[in-house]
């Protein structure tokens, strides 16, 4: 179900014709869609407005999205979807590696924008019910909100998937967190599956990253992964 409050939403495409069209067809959707036709006109329109998602198409007049992305990701962590052409893993991995939230192949339906839309608000409800946004777990101190993680007092280094991975695994502690529970949360509005294979390389690079003695992460044979160390809310800021 849409939720109450009406979207807003940055739809950066230079053609103009296509931004007209997906406008009138949101419009039932209850979407307030704003567009920008180049980079430079979506930089200012991010900076004297507030969205709710950015929709941005890879190929632009004056640059492309993904440089666009990689300056929105300094400042802003609003959810941003790509839009392209073009059907390559290769280009998608790079969009998510950017920053980006989901990929939409066109041509594309309003229905099928939707869905992808329903489910980033959803992963953003199960990120928000999760109590404080800092937390600490043995050496590691971890902000929620920010996406940082420190070991002792040196910042780690995670990529997007690595942190909500780690996210995952902190807000259950003690809790077997099942191998579909990390596809939902984390690839289904993506339109991925990664198989057990895939997950447990990330899970290996995590622990590598996060520097692991064996007392945070259990492996579940066959069945998931568990946070062994108890999580204590921080009392004070970094």
């Amino acid at each position: 179900n849409m939720p109450e409050k009406k979207l807003r939403i940055l739809y950066v495409e230079d053609d103009r014709s296509l931004a007209a069209s997906l406008k009138l067809g949101l419009r039932r959707h209850a979407i307030e869609l704003a567009c920008a036709y180049t980079c430079r006109e979506a930089l200012q329109k991010m900076r004297s407005d507030v969205f709710d998602f950015y929709l941005i198409d890879v190929r632009l007049s004056d640059g492309n999205g993904f440089d666009l992305c990689r300056d929105i990701r300094e400042t802003d962590r609003t959810p941003l979807i790509f839009l392209t052409g073009a059907d390559g893993e290769r280009e998608q991995i790079r969009g998510y590696e950017l920053g980006g939230d989901a990929y939409i192949n066109k041509p594309f339906t309003v229905e099928g924008l939707m869905a992808v839309i329903h489910a980033l608000i959803r992963r953003q409800q199960w990120q928000s019910g999760k109590g404080s946004e800092r937390v600490k777990s043995g050496v590691l101190t971890i902000d929620l909100a920010n996406h940082q993680v420190w070991h002792q007092e040196e910042m780690i280094a995670l990529t997007k998937t690595q942190f909500e991975i780690l996210r995952l695994l902190v807000t259950h502690p003690g809790q077997v967190v099942l191998r579909d529970q990390f596809n939902s949360c984390i690839w289904e509005h993506r339109g991925v599956f990664v198989d057990q294979n895939t997950l447990n390389v990330h899970i290996s690079n995590l622990k590598k990253a996060i520097r692991e003695d064996g007392s945070y992460i259990e492996t579940v044979h066959n069945i998931g992964y568990r946070w062994l160390r108890t999580v204590e809310t921080c009392r004070t800021q970094k």
